[in-house]
């Protein structure tokens, strides 16, 4: 999850979901990826967008942690339209 700079144009949003949800097609490892933009529903106090990517195991997610195509999605298409500070993120194993 992370809130977006001031700056950042509506195609350089839909630009990184569209990035993050490529990713499933050049990182084995992902079992599933959803990414989107955030509803403003609670605008005050909501991310601004949100991803998860499922696994089948934590081998596949520090794969996938260190795997150039995502590191290339961070680098282009996060981070420049990323507010400083704002990144959340966590990793849990679903029942």
């Amino acid at each position: 999850m992370g809130k977006f700079t001031a700056e950042a144009t509506e195609e350089q949003k839909q630009a990184m979901v569209a990035a993050i949800l490529g990713m499933a097609n050049d990182i084995a490892e992902i079992l599933s990826v959803s990414a989107g933009i955030d509803c403003k529903l609670d605008p005050e106090r909501n991310s601004h967008f949100c991803a998860t990517v499922d696994f089948k195991d934590e081998s596949g997610y520090k794969v996938y942690a260190s795997h150039p195509a995502h590191v290339a999605v961070i680098n282009g298409f996060i981070k420049p339209i990323l507010q400083p500070g704002s990144r959340a993120a966590s990793q849990f194993k679903l029942a």
